[in-house]
């Protein structure tokens, strides 16, 4: 999934509300998060709701979404996720190695941190 928009308290997401994780998540609001960039690695969990509003959803639209939703954001069936990150933990591996070492069975090096929300 691509972010769509990252505030203070939450990160948002875009979907079809009648998607698969949409059911997951009105089953169970515990969610994590995985993202990954060349030379960092993040990984949060919190929880998620699902929102319907308008005006939201033109606020974090980008053109780019089209791909996934090609009718006008109004007349396409679109809700967001909120996800409130609860604690995390990042790795940055700009001046070392990555998660590929890890995963070859050796240390990474680089920074990493845990944190609370």
């Amino acid at each position: 999934m691509n972010i769509a928009g990252v505030e203070e308290e939450a990160v948002w997401f875009f979907t079809h509300r009648n998607a698969p994780k949409t059911d997951e998540i009105k089953e169970d609001q515990k969610v994590a998060l995985s993202l990954q960039s060349p030379n960092s690695y993040i990984f949060a969990s919190g929880s998620a709701k699902l929102i319907k509003d308008q005006q939201k959803i033109n606020k974090l639209w980008k053109d780019e979404y089209k791909a996934w939703f090609p009718k006008d954001t109004k007349k396409e069936d679109i809700s967001l996720i909120k996800v409130i990150p609860k604690d995390g933990e990042y790795w940055d591996y700009t001046s070392g190695t990555g998660i590929l070492s890890y995963m070859l069975g050796s240390q990474p090096k680089g920074e990493n941190e845990k944190v609370q929300m």
